[in-house]
């Protein structure tokens, strides 16, 4: 009987330590995941809002975006999604028609905003061993001076053409 009690005693323990280190590290939105559907098909995306029991996707193969209903994701996920704090999607950035160089690097420089708050989130985390998050920290400062280049050239071809 007093074997039981402590094995159960130990369970328990066990389990409020899981339910701890999950809530101390559990993911925040945006983040990349490989969801499961029910049917046990993955999808490669990025997580970028949750509302209620709607995620907003965005897909990493043509960058399309998506609202998938929980419940039809698989129990993994739907118990993982339970778990992260609602959050909006950003609003897509509407694009007025202009110069395709000028296109091009504005395109440039929102997919290095997009990996410059990965990296950030990953930092945040304290998850990462140190030599890690100093690599990570290196790779924000280097995709912020590429973001600066960027916009420098974008001035520098709008003076060009006023010219």
């Amino acid at each position: 009987m007093r074997f039981f009690f402590i094995l159960s005693l130990l369970i328990l323990l066990l389990a409020a330590l899981a339910a701890g280190l999950f809530w101390k590290f559990k993911p925040e939105i945006p983040f990349a995941r490989t969801l499961v559907s029910n049917d046990g098909t993955p999808l490669s995306c990025e997580v970028i809002g949750k509302r209620g029991n709607t995620l907003t996707i965005q897909k990493d193969s043509n960058g399309q975006r998506y609202d998938i209903v929980t419940s039809r994701l698989s129990l993994q996920d739907r118990l993982l999604f339970m778990m992260v704090k609602d959050k909006a999607a950003p609003q897509p950035r509407k694009k007025k028609v202009s110069d395709p160089y000028i296109t091009k690097r504005e395109d440039e420089i929102d997919q290095l905003k997009k990996k410059i708050e990965i990296l950030k989130i990953q930092i945040n985390s304290k998850t990462l061993d140190p030599i890690v998050v100093r690599t990570r920290n290196e790779q924000v400062r280097t995709m912020e001076k590429e973001i600066r280049v960027l916009e420098t050239s974008i001035k520098t071809y709008q003076l060009q053409k006023k010219l």
